[in-house]
Order: C-alpha cells, then structure tokens, then sequence
C-alpha cells in the first residue's frame, strides 16, 4: 500500500492498481481510486474494468463569492472502476446487517452473571 499511497492522483475518478499473483496462481488486486479522498481496496474477484459512473449533486456558487448570488445545484460525475461500483453496491447489506446484530440479537449487550 505504500507504493500506492505516493501514486499521483491529480483529479477524482483516476484509479491505479497493482496485481500480485502467487505461486498456485491466486490473484489478488490492490488499487486506490479517488472520489473526494484516496480509497484504497484489496480484491480477489473483480478488476480495474470502467464500471458504471456516479453522479452526485452538490450546492455550488457559480459566480464570483462576493457576488451574493444563490447557490445551484450541479451534478459531477465521477467515474468508477468495476470493483469499487461492486463494493459500493453491496455496502448497504454490511450496515444492514450490523444494525440488525446490535438492535435485534443485542450482541453488543453485556449480561451479567453471579459466580
């Protein structure tokens, strides 16, 4: 990951990964990609393949700031690879999931017992 780290990312939406392949031919991705921040993912079944890119909408003030204007929404799409689309689209299940461990099965809960 360190050699990641110093990778130059100049603009959202750029990506780059490095393949590690083992003796018995196991593969394994690493790459980072930037949305607002560097995001870094480690992968065993997807690739670098463009995935299908996001929009997200933002308020911005178009004119000069001193202005006074109003603000408008204005959508930026940021482009994706596959693997991080697959990530994002199955995250939803791990919160799920998480909120239904601690409300439902009270996991988390302590009990206490008399010894």
């Amino acid at each position: 990951m360190n050699y990641l780290s110093t990778v130059e990312m100049p603009q959202k939406g750029d990506y780059k990964g490095v393949v590690y392949i083992g003796e018995d031919g196991y593969k394994l991705l690493a790459f980072v990609w930037v949305d607002r921040e560097r995001r870094y993912f480690i992968s065993n079944c997807s690739s670098l393949s463009p995935g299908t890119p996001y929009t997200r909408t933002r308020w911005r003030q178009v004119e000069y700031l001193n202005t006074q204007l109003d603000a408008n929404r204005i959508e930026f799409t940021i482009p994706q690879p596959k693997c991080a689309e697959e990530y994002y689209s199955s995250c939803a299940q791990i919160d799920r999931h998480n909120r239904s461990r601690q409300a439902n099965l009270k996991i988390e809960t302590k009990y206490g017992t008399n010894n």
